[in-house]
């Protein structure tokens, strides 16, 4: 009886153990993957301060399908993604024209004239706290299967 018992207790020990290595390897591998996780926001954080800021990198483009307008902003779609991009006033907005299936010449237009279901290049701009601020945009003609 006393060895059966103490049987029992090597298993349970042995399985305490065991149980504690598992924890100890999970709380290792999960510490270092959030720490790469932190070191990669770390960088994006550094390169969107250096964008906001920049002289030289004025605006960059957000490209997409427009999914709803309303006042001054736009929120384009692509994908399983949506960016809602805040057009600044006095916001340029150009229509490309489609001559013959070539993309020819564009005009000048308004944010009026931007609809839903648009394809649309947004010159954007990350300003300091984030935020992402509309320039100007260009309408692209709806394509059409020939």
């Amino acid at each position: 009886m006393k060895q059966s018992n103490n049987t029992y207790i090597i298993v349970i020990v042995s399985i305490v153990v065991l149980f504690g290595i598992g924890c100890l390897v999970g709380f290792s591998f999960e510490k270092s993957r959030t720490s790469a996780s932190i070191e990669k926001l770390q960088t994006l954080s550094s390169v969107l301060n250096s964008l906001s800021s920049s002289q030289i990198i004025v605006s960059t483009i957000a490209y997409g399908r427009v999914k709803s307008i309303s006042d001054s902003t736009i929120v384009l779609n692509r994908g399983e993604e949506d960016l809602s991009v805040a057009m600044i006033p006095d916001a340029q907005v150009y229509l490309l024209s489609n001559n013959g299936g070539d993309l020819g010449s564009q005009k000048q237009s308004q944010l009026t004239d931007i609809k839903i279901g648009d394809d649309l290049n947004i010159s954007v701009k990350i300003l300091p706290d984030g935020q992402i601020q509309g320039l100007s945009a260009v309408i692209f003609p709806p394509i059409v299967a020939q």
